[in-house]
């Protein structure tokens, strides 16, 4: 349908007041009941969900952390581009390896 060939919106031909209150009126009267039973659901985790809960001395490592916000701050930060550039690459392989699969 072209854009010309569109027929004009009419305007209201008849607008209709009411009183707000008439409805909500009506629903708020109404008995509505509702079951009461509640079922409640309990989860324990499993042991080895709680182990990898747990902080690790290894998860972090605080020396090097330490170094590179050094290295940051004296503006000496050294950028590996060839290690940077191979793994977006892998990770783009992976998701192009995903994608295919799902299809």
């Amino acid at each position: 349908m072209a854009i010309e060939q569109t027929p004009a919106i009419s305007a209201l031909t008849q607008i209709s007041t009411r009183d707000p209150n008439d409805a909500a009126t009506s629903l708020r009267d109404k008995n509505i009941s509702t079951p009461e039973s509640v079922k409640e659901s309990s989860f324990s985790p499993s042991e080895l969900q709680k182990k990898l809960l747990q902080p690790q001395a290894s998860d972090i490592n605080a020396k090097k952390v330490e170094k590179i916000k050094l290295a940051i701050k004296h503006s000496t930060l050294q950028k590996d581009v060839d290690k940077i550039a191979d793994g977006i690459l892998r990770d783009a392989y992976e998701v192009m390896l995903s994608i295919k699969s799902d299809n």
